[in-house]
């Protein structure tokens, strides 16, 4: 019999992928999304529903082997949960390392966690709430730096872009080479979060990628974008003191991450590697983003990283080495 998947959300990024993964794998899908975020796959059943409205599911019908959520929104879950969860065989939520309350040191699926909260602007705690109201019984895939083609924040292709693009100039870095980093490709974290659902895996366990350093990803970025010219490593400090934030946003650097934080490069996969997932290598990531990023444009507004402005005056802040 093929089995019935629903995907809660279904149109933004990872959602999308999820739907297009399930559907290749065989199941007959459906998403329930508004579709202010693009449109579904082809070949998957769209429920157009506002999740904020009480009626909002009350056009699926039947059971399903597997419902997957991504919101990060307790009320959106709690309504998913109350509507479906006597319907549903297996639940899957897409959580987050954001979830834990000490993210300066190495994490495991057993670290503390933030007190939960209903504020989802409060990401964290809006998980943790997100992840109480599943329960025991579902799987909780607490993902790290989700990374890939269309990646929405612009942080996993920001400096292969900007090196395919600069090629001999210089290019600005955070000077935090041997800080610990973690990356998994979209698309492997659909594949893995689908194959767990159709195995029936139940608990909290991580979605990551291999422990690596920024260093090397720094390293193979360049490789994989030509780029010859200098690279400029800043101090977290100087560049803080030049108003550059880390990790995303404006004037940041991404994948530098504060000494509050660095334990999201440090999530735990022992766990996940029992359950077997299939993770390419980095470089292979890299290229397919960086093919990804000049079909999107590299010189594009970006919603992560330093403007070629901002780059060219930390550059001159240093003597002139643009």
């Amino acid at each position: 019999m093929t089995p019935r998947v629903l995907i809660l959300g279904g149109t933004a990024w990872l959602g999308r992928r999820l739907a297009a993964t399930a559907l290749d794998r065989g199941a007959s899908v459906t998403c329930l999304a508004r579709g202010e975020s693009g449109a579904v796959p082809n070949g998957v059943t769209w429920v157009r529903a506002d999740r904020t409205q009480p009626d909002a599911y009350g056009d699926l019908h039947g059971e399903w082997d597997h419902v997957i959520d991504v919101s990060r929104v307790p009320s959106h879950v709690a309504g998913a949960v109350a509507a479906l969860r006597g319907r549903a065989a297996h639940w899957t939520l897409i959580s987050t390392g954001s979830v834990y309350a000490d993210q300066s040191v190495p994490l495991d699926e057993n670290s503390p966690l933030l007190p939960a909260g209903d504020d989802d602007a409060d990401y964290g705690s809006a998980k943790v709430t997100c992840e109480q109201l599943v329960g025991p019984d579902a799987l909780i895939v607490r993902a790290g730096l989700i990374v890939g083609p269309g990646d929405p924040s612009d942080r996993g292709g920001y400096y292969v872009a900007r090196m395919s693009a600069a090629r001999e100039e210089p290019v600005v870095l955070p000077g935090v080479r041997d800080q610990p980093m973690q990356m998994i490709d979209v698309r492997d974290l659909a594949d893995w979060v689908v194959e767990l659902a159709d195995r029936g895996v139940t608990g909290v366990v991580h979605g990551v990628g291999e422990p690596t350093t920024v260093g090397h990803l720094l390293d193979v970025s360049a490789q994989i974008a030509g780029h010859v010219g200098d690279r400029v490593e800043f101090s977290p400090d100087e560049l803080t003191a030049r108003g550059v934030d880390p990790w995303a946003g404006e004037r940041s650097l991404p994948w530098w991450l504060p000494p509050s934080h660095r334990g999201m490069g440090q999530m735990d996969d022992a766990r996940a590697l029992g359950l077997g997932p299939e993770r390419r290598p980095i470089a292979a990531t890299l290229a397919d983003v960086l093919a990804d990023e000049r079909q999107r444009g590299v010189g594009r507004p970006r919603r992560a990283g330093l403007s070629r402005a901002d780059e060219l005056e930390l550059l001159h802040s240093r003597g002139g080495q643009a």
